[in-house]
């Protein structure tokens, strides 16, 4: 806006801008488009016909056929709305006066139904308003007066104030707002005398997160109502109008807080369980601050690239908050869109890489990477009841209580088994080692083994545990399947993961039994002979090749995923029994 100009700005509110759009309108912008005729005919039929049915209570019910509104939830409806409503922005932008930056006449402004009027005075405010009433009365669509807003900036003696227009419509008023009433435009919020609200965003943010996280719901509901609707709504209000790095901050922690307090996550877990994605065995939660700084960089980018010079105007208030981003993020300033992206995809690694390397709760973390399988519960928390899912938490992150564990805080504690005494009390003993666990570490195992047999015993002729005499030694492998040409030998075991367990598992069990394989295949005349290893987490991981050789035995990745199940239960159920021994 030049120094010695004023403007009046008009924010306008359609009455229920998508509900009323009259279907015969939404052909007629498309043919004036220059739409391909079969195109345009096409989503006339979209909604040619289309009925609602109103039922009364004697039971009759009444069809209602539809001819305004634009489909709820449809991917093309934002884009049917506009073009219906871009006759009219083209005209007041044509033909109507606006304020001017660098030069450049500015009208209107619009983002579907979120639309501003720029006027450069008074007479120019009231063509605009009266050209957008009557194309919408032509439509059958409205304004609504009430929840419109506009001001009046001017200049007088080297200073700048604000004043009511006194614009009306149709003999009713629109109201004023105010130096310091706050007017909500694109999910963000500005006042028109010191522009975006920034620092109020993260009282607002913490309060909504809290207010989820005391509703009378499950944990995991909690948590899906925060990561899918509360953040993604909060994550837009902050690109629009970026805060300081420390409220960003702020906002992180007391979501972090709310979430462990949420679960019943002791306060010393692990922010990698928060922030990792659950295709890497976390909960997927977004790390407010670096979402809100990328995504804050990339748009910086591209209106500095723009060529709108409305647009570049804007970035210059912006452009330091900007730098400090990029530097706190090790990004080059100005960056490229490329160096942004590789930028993201190197926190997102680092968030499980952090994890992994941590000598406690890091135990199996490289173990559960890209294992959808294994971390079926987090996608799917109803696999789980409501104490089994957060138990589930605990076992992934090693923070069930363990002596060992507990010692760290107070050197006082003995670290001893509370059972067997013969060992330091871990997480990996007593799911895999501890003498008083062994009967049910054994159900454990033949659960898995019997639910194998069962599915086989479909295909192939299925031994349970055979006695094998080889080389003067006696082998009893868990299962043996034979067709007429194949013989597998099928050997179940759960390892605690951590380090190399689970591959050791795989040579161990390959080595112990391939002589075995060879020999009854001998015996029996097949073609071939394998040794399947079908080795699982007992924190429910299912290794890339327990999935092949599960495969290769006809198993559907829902059977995997039930044998996953079957360990992570079951190590659930041991962990309780044992940490409450008393």
């Amino acid at each position: 806006m030049k120094a010695d100009e004023g403007g009046i700005i008009t924010i306008v509110d359609i009455a229920k801008a998508f509900d009323t759009v009259p279907h015969s309108a939404i052909h007629r912008s498309l043919c004036e488009k220059g739409i391909p005729t079969s195109l345009a005919n096409y989503v006339r039929e979209m909604y040619s016909g289309c009925k609602t049915r109103i039922k009364a209570r004697n039971d009759k019910a009444i069809e209602i056929e539809l001819k305004r509104g634009v489909k709820q939830g449809d991917s093309l409806s934002p884009l049917l709305f506009n073009l219906t409503i871009d006759p009219i922005i083209e005209d007041i932008n044509k033909n109507t006066t606006g304020i001017k930056i660098q030069e450049e006449n500015l009208s209107i402004l619009a983002f579907a139904d979120d639309v501003v009027l720029l006027a450069k005075d008074k007479l120019e405010a009231k063509r605009q308003i009266k050209k957008l009433y009557i194309f919408l009365k032509n439509l059958g669509m409205e304004l609504s007066i009430n929840k419109c807003s506009t001001f009046e900036i001017k200049s007088a003696h080297k200073t700048w104030y604000m004043r009511d227009p006194g614009i009306m419509v149709q003999n009713q008023p629109i109201p004023y707002s105010g130096p310091e009433q706050a007017i909500a435009y694109l999910g963000a919020r500005l006042k028109p005398w010191s522009g975006f609200q920034k620092e109020a965003n993260a009282e607002t943010i913490i309060k909504a997160v809290a207010n989820a996280g005391s509703l009378k719901l499950k944990p995991h509901q909690k948590i899906n109502l925060i990561r899918t609707y509360l953040l993604p709504r909060f994550i837009h209000e902050l690109i629009a109008s970026p805060p300081p790095t420390w409220a960003l901050i702020k906002i992180n922690h007391e979501i972090k807080q709310t979430i462990k307090r949420i679960l019943h996550l002791h306060p010393s877990t692990t922010d990698g369980l928060i922030y990792s994605s659950k295709s890497h065995g976390g909960l997927g939660i977004l790390r407010i601050e670096i979402i809100v700084k990328l995504a804050s960089l990339r748009s910086s980018i591209k209106l500095k690239n723009s060529e709108d010079p409305v647009l570049r105007e804007a970035i210059d208030e912006l452009e330091g908050r900007y730098r400090k981003y990029a530097t706190s993020l090790q990004i080059p300033w100005s960056s490229t869109l490329e160096q942004i992206e590789e930028a993201r995809k190197k926190i997102k690694r680092s968030e499980t890489e952090k994890w992994e390397q941590l000598v406690s709760q890091g135990q199996g973390v490289r173990e559960f990477r890209k294992d959808k399988i294994g971390n079926a519960w987090l996608y799917d928390p109803s696999l789980l009841k409501l104490s089994r899912f957060l138990d589930a938490l605990r076992l992934r992150t090693n923070t069930f209580g363990v002596r060992v564990a507990l010692r760290r805080a107070n050197p006082d504690i003995n670290h001893i088994c509370r059972r067997c005494a013969g060992q330091p009390e871990t997480l990996r003993h007593f799911l895999g080692n501890c003498t008083h666990t062994k009967p049910q570490r054994i159900r454990r195992h033949d659960e898995i083994k019997n639910l194998l047999a069962h599915k086989l015993a479909r295909t192939y002729a299925v031994f349970i545990e055979p006695t094998v005499k080889v080389a003067n030694e006696l082998k009893k492998p868990d299962l043996v399947v034979i067709d007429q040409e194949r013989l597998y030998v099928i050997e179940v075991t759960v390892r605690y993961e951590d380090r190399n367990s689970i591959k050791d598992a795989f040579k161990e069990k390959s080595d112990k039994y391939t002589e075995t394989a060879d020999f009854i295949k001998r015996r029996l005349g097949c073609q071939s002979a394998e040794v399947l290893p079908i080795v699982v987490g007992s924190r429910g991981a299912m290794p890339a090749q327990t999935q092949a050789n599960l495969k290769k035995l006809g198993c559907t990745k829902s059977e995997m995923k039930t044998i996953s199940l079957i360990a992570l239960r079951s190590s659930i159920e041991i962990a309780n029994a044992f940490i409450d021994y008393d």
